[in-house]
């Protein structure tokens, strides 16, 4: 029998305006049930209280950050990961407006990633060609272009700008 697999979730958002609030609230009762053994959240220092305080509710462990941009917010909330004594061997990263989406629509899709995450140092998790249709235009066309260069690189077709991967310890 294959031992039970201990993943942690480690998100990063920026809501200056709240608008996440209200699907926050909508799906309060899935984020405190989501399937991973802790949940962790970088969140701007711009972001409304009410938002971590409702996320604080739903047991993340938070992590409040200046905005000073996204790379460094990802960074940000690997290093509030690795600073917390736990004995999980794998992450899933994932932009929490990401998550919210897939909760919502692919929920369903999403537990069972979290119950099969593969053994691997890392992994790419991309949309579907439907799923990058679904994002504004101009997203559309720099994301196009970035993973464009990244798959031609690695030599296969990659999504490295869907804000979603997961991740060994070992990594």
């Amino acid at each position: 029998m294959q031992p039970i697999k201990q993943v942690a979730l480690t998100c990063i958002t920026h809501d200056p305006t709240g608008s996440l609030l209200s699907t926050i609230k909508e799906l309060k009762e899935e984020l405190l049930n989501l399937n991973y053994d802790k949940k962790y959240l970088t969140i701007s220092n711009v972001t409304p209280k009410e938002i971590v305080k409702e996320l604080e509710e739903c047991n993340f462990h938070i992590n409040i950050v200046e905005k000073s941009g996204v790379g460094n917010a990802r960074r940000d909330c690997l290093k509030f990961v690795s600073n917390n004594d736990h004995d999980y061997y794998y992450y899933h990263y994932c932009d929490f407006d990401r998550l919210l989406t897939w909760m919502k629509e692919y929920p369903t899709e999403l537990n069972s990633f979290i119950q099969n995450i593969v053994d691997v140092d890392y992994l790419i998790i991309g949309r579907t060609e439907k799923a990058l249709q679904t994002h504004p235009e101009e997203w559309q066309v720099t994301e196009t272009v970035s993973n464009k260069i990244m798959s031609l690189q690695l030599g296969k077709q990659v999504d490295i700008t869907a804000g979603s991967c997961a991740l060994s310890k070992r990594a």
